[in-house]
């Protein structure tokens, strides 16, 4: 059984990242067309947004979205908002999301 690595989405994933998407809210599968691939070249260009996914092995099991806040409050310390948490239903009850959490202390998304 492999591990799960966590790694950050790349051009690449935006396909596997929206089927595993169809398991959030029942959230049925796009085509990916012009306005899809816009959407996803600004997020892959903003330094602030950060979609991290759980692979095991070759397949995408995990996935959450942070999103990193310039702050003028607090000792102007950013803070983040975490959203899109998803684990396909046949690897959920493992302990894949909490593993986001871990992953984005140690490496400060």
């Amino acid at each position: 059984m492999h591990e799960l690595v966590i790694k950050k989405a790349t051009d690449d994933d935006l396909h596997k990242l929206l089927e595993l998407y169809t398991h959030l809210h029942d959230n049925p599968l796009p085509q990916i067309d012009l306005r899809i691939e816009n959407i996803w070249s600004r997020i892959m260009s903003d330094v602030n947004h950060h979609i991290l996914l759980g692979y095991l092995g070759r397949e995408l099991v995990s996935s959450c979205v942070i999103v990193v806040i310039e702050n003028l409050t607090r000792s102007q310390r950013p803070y983040a908002i975490i959203e899109n948490v998803i684990t396909h239903p046949d690897y959920r009850k493992n302990g894949y999301a909490s593993l986001f959490n871990v992953c984005c202390k140690r490496h400060s998304c």
